[in-house]
């Protein structure tokens, strides 16, 4: 009489293939490269957003400070290169304003501080990685949906103001500059204009790519300000 054999056991020794193993292994280092590459992305395109918040906020300072202070108070702009601590380019920003309510250079500058006639509301705000480029470009650069419809003027591209370095750095030369006048207006050069363009992308080598840009439009009547963004 033939006696029946019990099922035979899985072969629980048994494991993966040295085949198997390199598969999984790409699979993962795959995986995590593509979540390296996305939360780089995200990290620049945040870190930009940063700084054009910056900015914008030190454009509303200086307006604020304008009309409650009844004097002119200027914005001015300065595109540094990697130096010292700063290891890509960035954009320094400095607010300035007139200690009697006049406007003493009219634009004829530029100004060298310390000078008994102004007075630096902030020090200079150093923002790495982003930088100020011409207005047509980043238009072209932003769809027809996130464009102002409206061309504002340029800022003025000549040195207004030099301010000196600190610790006995160079003297820094502001060289794209507005102005708010003490009703609030925002001025390019001696008189106010209907807008004004503060076009803001990132600089060579730092996070982001074209569509990563932002123009920051200021009405000049108002003084209102608007942020456009791809």
């Amino acid at each position: 009489m033939n006696s029946l054999s019990a099922p035979r056991s899985p072969d629980l020794s048994a494991g993966f293939s040295l085949v198997e193993l390199l598969c999984v292994v790409a699979v993962i280092s795959l995986m995590l490269g593509l979540s390296a590459s996305v939360t780089s992305r995200l990290g620049g395109t945040n870190a930009f957003s940063g700084n054009v918040a910056k900015v914008s906020a030190l454009i509303d300072q200086a307006r604020q400070y304008a009309i409650a202070n009844n004097t002119y108070v200027w914005v001015a702009f300065h595109q540094s290169g990697p130096t010292g601590s700063r290891t890509i380019d960035s954009l320094g920003v400095a607010v300035i304003a007139s200690t009697d309510g006049t406007n003493p250079a009219g634009w004829t500058g530029p100004v060298t501080l310390p000078n008994p006639a102004y007075q630096q509301v902030n020090r200079i705000e150093w923002l790495e990685g982003i930088k100020i480029s011409p207005s047509a470009e980043i238009r072209s650069l932003l769809a027809s949906a996130s464009q102002p419809a409206q061309s504002g003027a340029d800022l003025s591209s000549s040195v207004q103001f030099r301010i000196p370095g600190t610790g006995g750095a160079a003297t820094v030369e502001f060289d794209h500059v507005a102005a708010f006048s003490p009703r609030g207006e925002f001025m390019v050069g001696p008189s106010p204009v209907a807008y004004a363009d503060v076009p803001l992308r990132p600089a060579s080598g730092a996070y982001g790519t074209d569509a990563n840009v932002a123009m920051i439009q200021l009405s000049g009547l108002t003084g209102t300000l608007r942020v456009y963004r791809q």
